[in-house]
């Protein structure tokens, strides 16, 4: 699904109206003037000049108001349209956040907190994965910025020069605000894989492998995941605790006494399991 993005407004090209106004308007006033002159031309004195100066400030002071009038109106357009793109990507802004809500919602039902597992044990979402699903073999590894599933697609515009800066500036800003959703799941699929390899700093490590298999043991039943460790005896303490999994009690791999430990003649046969 895509969201097509209204392009902003562009700046109204300079009006010939104005001047061609004031061209209409000069002739009258001159005539205006000429008529005035005539009538007291007859007689000179104080009276002329006092004539002839507000006859001067009065056509000096339609001309300024001609252009005044006529600024004025070209910002107001401004402002109105500047007003509506912004009360529009108001508006949209409303069902962007509705919809990375309801993306975060089913990320996480998906690809839950570690923490959060426990909620799903005794459920219908416990061991619901199966191999004819998409999200077999998906395991939460991290967090970070996804795309919004709704794609916001940018409008053909004019030339930049051209746009109002306030609301191109606002289309851009609203882009890279809305374009992804922060801190949402991130899975690897393991079917993807021959081999998966985590690097690190060792605590950091042994928390993300018990988180992951955590998860996994959560969601895929025993009949479909098989997780073997192969460690020595000094690592073996701290994987003791997979033992209690189902996910390990597979046939070939435990007997009467519980799992077998694997030396290297076994790794031929864990190679047929696997």
């Amino acid at each position: 699904m895509t969201i097509d993005l209204q392009p902003p407004p562009a700046l109204p090209r300079p009006v010939r109206g104005g001047g061609s106004q004031l061209l209409f308007m000069l002739p009258m006033m001159l005539g205006m003037g000429v008529m005035s002159f005539a009538s007291i031309g007859r007689s000179s004195g104080p009276m002329t000049v006092i004539f002839g100066g507000l006859f001067v400030i009065v056509l000096g002071g339609m001309l300024v108001m001609g252009l005044s009038r006529g600024g004025a109106a070209k910002k107001a357009n401004i402002n109105d349209e500047r007003r509506d793109y912004l009360r529009y990507l108001g508006g949209l802004r409303g069902r962007i956040h509705r919809t990375a809500a309801d993306q975060r919602a089913s990320a996480l039902a998906a690809l839950p907190h570690p923490a959060d597992l426990w909620t799903s044990v005794g459920t219908a979402g416990m061991w619901r994965r199966g191999p004819a699903d998409r999200d077999f073999g998906h395991v939460r590894v991290a967090v970070g910025p996804q795309r919004l599933a709704v794609a916001l697609r940018a409008p053909q515009t004019a030339p930049l020069e051209d746009l109002d800066p306030v609301a191109s500036t606002s289309l851009r800003q609203f882009i890279r605000a809305y374009a992804t959703v922060p801190e949402l799941p991130v899975a690897v699929s393991l079917r993807a894989f021959t081999q998966v390899r985590i690097t690190g700093g060792r605590p950091a490590v042994l928390d993300l492998v018990r988180a992951m298999v955590a998860h996994l043991v959560t969601f895929h039943p025993p009949e479909h995941l098989l997780i073997v460790v192969c460690a020595g005896d000094a690592e073996r303490p701290v994987w003791e605790w997979l033992k209690w999994l189902p996910h390990g009690w597979h046939p070939t791999l435990v007997d009467a006494a519980g799992p077998v430990r694997l030396s290297g003649a076994d790794l031929g046969r864990l190679s047929d399991v696997l």
